[in-house]
């Protein structure tokens, strides 16, 4: 099996902060039963938007399909949302032997793909995932080669054999 890595469109990172108003959105973790309904629906959304790139949120969909077969434990999927639409997933795990939440890949609403607010609330909640899992809220990823200014953004720095982990709220 390939080794994984995140996936995410570009975002310029503009360093502010991202409450949690309710004009601002708000995550939901996904469960098993209805991830793929689910995630189909999100297709189905963004995909009529011009020039949208179906490549992020299609490895979410198989990643959640190849669990359902049996080949891979299931992942984790979250969604964020805005006034009832979803404007960002986040796909990862708990990975228990890296004792951090893992994200495998992010998709961003094509209309918002350049608010970086979208991508830093996903990444806040992996790191709440990681500190209910008692891990201190941290949070890892294997960029994409070309990525890895983003992830320098969202304020992960770069750790051993290409994985970027970043520690909750503090850095």
């Amino acid at each position: 099996m390939a080794e994984p890595s995140c996936t995410v469109t570009s975002l310029p990172i503009d360093g502010t902060s991202w409450g949690t108003s309710p004009s601002q959105g708000a995550g939901e973790w996904l469960p098993r039963k209805t991830m793929r309904r689910r995630l189909a629906a999100v297709h189905r959304q963004w995909n009529p938007i011009r020039g949208y790139d179906t490549s992020s949120l299609g490895l979410i969909q198989f990643e959640v399909w190849s669990a359902q077969v049996g080949l891979v434990p299931y992942p984790e999927v979250c969604v964020h949302t805005r006034q009832g639409v979803v404007i960002g997933v986040l796909q990862g795990g708990i990975a228990r032997a890296r004792r951090c939440f893992f994200i495998d890949h992010i998709a961003v609403h094509p209309n918002f793909e350049h608010d970086a607010r979208v991508c830093e609330q996903l990444v806040e909640l992996a790191i709440d995932r990681s500190l209910e899992e008692g891990f201190h809220g941290w949070v890892a990823c294997i960029p994409e080669e070309g990525a890895e200014s983003l992830w320098k953004a969202l304020r992960f720095s770069p750790s051993s054999d290409r994985t970027y982990r970043r520690m909750g709220y503090f850095v």
